[in-house]
């Protein structure tokens, strides 16, 4: 069915060079379930341990095992509705960027705001700052306080 279909280390890496140029369109197509009678806004972060020395993002950082390893951090924002989880948006942070300093900036960038969406974090999102800008968006919010 698909005679040109090539699964070679140049086509592969060829093919995420093209998809990762297309970051743009990749995040307006996403954020379209966004606004499908979505509810609940849920953030959550993974940490890639890596040991590429090409990766432009890896950097030392601490995992939640308490590794200082390079790694990069990708954040996620999905969106419940309905029984239905959706991805968002997502953007990809150096290693050494703290979930609390990616969590403002991606908010920021992925336009939910309006008190129709409850944010759901874990406390590694939350700060003052974090809490005064959902405010200013008018975004309801459910997230643990850190202990002190």
């Amino acid at each position: 069915m698909l005679p040109s279909l090539s699964f070679s280390s140049a086509a592969v890496s060829g093919m995420l060079k093209a998809l990762g140029r297309r970051w743009g369109e990749i995040a307006a197509y996403m954020q379209e379930d966004v606004s499908r009678g979505s509810r609940f806004i849920f953030f959550d972060s993974h940490r890639l341990v890596t040991s590429s020395r090409t990766m432009e993002l890896a950097e030392r950082g601490y995992d939640s095992k308490m590794r200082c390893m390079p790694q990069t951090n990708l954040v996620y924002v999905y969106s419940l509705s309905e029984g239905q989880g959706t991805p968002v948006y997502y953007k990809q942070y150096a290693g050494s960027t703290p979930d609390v300093t990616a969590f403002s900036d991606i908010l920021r960038e992925c336009g939910i705001k309006g008190s129709d969406y409850t944010v759901v974090a874990g406390k590694g999102f939350g700060s003052e700052e974090d809490f005064q800008l959902m405010d200013d968006l008018g975004l309801k919010y459910i997230m643990p306080l850190k202990r002190r």
